[in-house]
């Protein structure tokens, strides 16, 4: 297995950017044909056996390195294979990592860290565990209107976590990212984890941040040009402050301020149980891996602050925070970044991207990632006038498990619909037949509150016969991908959905709620 994913790494990192997604599918068609006949243990997870690969989720990076996002079938782990750099140096970070955390555990400081498993296969390849529902900070920084300029924007780390978790556990997930950017920031600083960019620090949807990516380490920086591409102990930028403070209001002095505290104290922690650390780099520093040397252990020794005392480290470790946090060079370092990728973006190179459910939706879901749909209103209709006038039906969607009040609003539109409904007979040719919306011509003006009227009702047939039908099509990832609340659903939500709660009553007999699933 590891011998093809080699020939596989290495045929779709040679090919040309247009020819990758082709080569990918031919190469990792190898590696599944031999999974199917000698089914193999994963090697990071050795208690898993193999069988195959999920092809349609397969996919490349398109990093330096393009290394390939595998799914096996046997399980929901997904993981990253990489050629062309020496990966033991990750492993050994990774170890010291969870040596620190396990100094501030035993202490009873909880930082909410976050590790992976990582395991060379090779003396330049390897296998690395993908956390799941996690994203890079630039993914992150440019989703929705944001842009290349999304990592100047203050709230846009914040907006992405409010809009993923509901009000009532806002304040953990605020919390775990608080915690978790105290613990990598002591981490990237006492271990010299250099070139940090916005590609390899990443967040949960629960907030927990992490670093990945370790090639650069024990103060190896990054060059760009004739300057250093980190200029700063570590990474802290404005946008992650705006997360640390929280929630606006008069306490968000005293929320920056305990973060600054659990820097201090996990800093002192580590300067306390530093002959943990030192030791193991001693132990290491024959290994022969790139750096690990008797140099490295003195880098960790003077980063560490050993002729301080513990109020005198706290204070100095404060200015580190005031220094990182002032640097404009960061979030200049992250533009540049943004701009570097800005040629990948006009290619879906992912499998999945090309089978692409909806034209109108990013990605896939399903209703493990959701939850059951138990209720779906046709709860009334708008006008919008951009970018030319036409109307939008707002549906009300329940969900098994949800908490009282806590209905999501979806706005779509007739032709949406119209898609959802030809891409339904398309996938499931029993469906052919049923219920279908009108697709005709319509003569004189479409886009008039008449015509909105008789296709209200149109669309509340739709979905009563499409969750009349079997399980697998009312529940398929087609329709869960289009019931999906996406950013605009909540931009709308949050701009016109007072709107239609204010209307006169005689109006809003109109358009009054029309509930057309009891139960699903």
């Amino acid at each position: 297995m590891i011998l093809l994913l080699n020939e596989a790494a290495t045929n779709v990192r040679g090919a040309k950017e247009s020819q990758r997604s082709n080569v990918l599918r031919q190469s990792l068609s190898a590696v599944d044909l031999h999974l199917h006949d000698f089914p193999s243990p994963l090697p990071i997870r050795p208690g898993i056996v193999v069988k195959g690969l999920d092809l349609s989720s397969c996919s490349y990076f398109t990093s330096n390195a393009v290394p390939l996002k595998l799914s096996f079938l046997e399980t929901e782990l997904k993981t990253l294979f990489k050629i062309g750099e020496d990966l033991r140096q990750d492993m050994f970070t990774l170890q010291l990592v969870r040596t620190m955390n396990d100094i501030w555990l035993k202490a009873g400081l909880d930082l909410k860290i976050i590790t992976f498993a990582c395991l060379p296969t090779g003396l330049n390849s390897g296998m690395i565990e993908l956390v799941s529902d996690a994203k890079t900070l630039r993914e992150i920084q440019v989703a929705g209107t944001n842009g290349v300029a999304g990592s100047f924007k203050d709230k846009s780390l914040f907006d992405w976590l409010e809009k993923r978790n509901p009000p009532e556990i806002l304040k953990d997930v605020i919390n775990n990212f608080t915690r978790s950017c105290a613990g990598y920031s002591v981490i990237t600083y006492v271990l010299g984890i250099c070139d940090r960019h916005n590609d390899n620090i990443m967040v949960t949807k629960r907030g927990h941040l992490f670093h990945i990516d370790f090639g650069k380490f024990l103060g190896d920086a990054q060059m760009f040009g004739a300057f250093k591409r980190d200029r700063v102990p570590f990474v802290l930028t404005r946008d992650m402050v705006y997360v640390i403070n929280g929630i606006e209001g008069p306490d968000e002095k005293i929320r920056f301020q305990s973060f600054v505290d659990l820097c201090c104290r996990s800093f002192n922690l580590i300067r306390k149980n530093g002959n943990a650390l030192l030791n193991l780099l001693e132990l290491m520093a024959r290994s022969g891996i790139p750096r690990v040397n008797l140099d490295a252990v003195k880098y960790v020794r003077n980063a560490l602050l050993p002729d301080l005392s513990k109020s005198e480290a706290a204070a100095t470790f404060t200015r580190m925070i005031e220094e990182s946090l002032s640097s404009w060079f960061t979030q200049w370092n992250f533009f540049i970044h943004n701009l570097g990728q800005l040629r990948f973006n006009s290619e879906d190179n992912s499998m999945e991207g090309q089978d692409k459910l909806l034209s109108f939706v990013n990605g896939h879901y399903s209703l493990k990632e959701d939850g059951l749909i138990t209720s779906v209103s046709v709860y009334g209709i708008q006008k919008r006038y951009r970018p030319e006038k036409h109307y939008v039906f707002i549906l009300k969607v329940e969900r098994e498990n949800s908490t009282q009040g806590s209905s999501s609003y979806l706005f779509r539109t007739y032709k949406e619909f119209c898609e959802l409904d030809s891409m339904i007979q398309r996938t499931f040719p029993e469906y052919r037949g049923s219920s279908s919306l009108p697709k005709g011509m319509t003569f004189g003006r479409t886009e008039i509150h008449e015509v909105a009227e008789r296709r209200r009702q149109n669309v509340a047939n739709f979905i009563v016969q499409l969750f009349s039908s079997s399980w697998d099509i009312k529940h398929s990832n087609l329709v869960y991908t289009f019931f999906h609340p996406m950013l605009r659903d909540q931009e709308e939500s949050r701009v016109h959905f007072r709107k239609l709660k204010k209307l006169p009553q005689g109006h809003r007999r109109r358009g009054k709620s029309l509930k057309v699933i009891p139960g699903i």
